[in-house]
């Protein structure tokens, strides 16, 4: 089943009152000037800390690793 046949289904089954919220929101969507455009959000890419960490200081394990998470965030800022 797809999203289409989804909302068809729901619709069929839900109350009056919502259908007519879900008419005045379909038609307030088409209305939008690049409702034709519409494109998934690109997802964010966030940083790979790990990476920057083995990259930075190798295999070596320190004792304390809070040094170098406080470092890897200050050259995010």
């Amino acid at each position: 089943m797809n999203a289409r046949e989804s909302v068809l289904e729901e619709i069929r089954t839900a109350p009056e009152p919502m259908v007519e919220e879900v008419l005045d929101f379909v038609r307030f969507l088409k209305s939008k000037p690049a409702v034709e455009q519409l494109a998934p959000a690109t997802p964010r890419v966030l940083p790979d800390f790990a990476a920057r960490k083995r990259a930075i200081f190798g295999d070596r394990i320190l004792p304390d690793s809070q040094e170098i998470l406080d470092e890897l965030r200050a050259d995010r800022i």
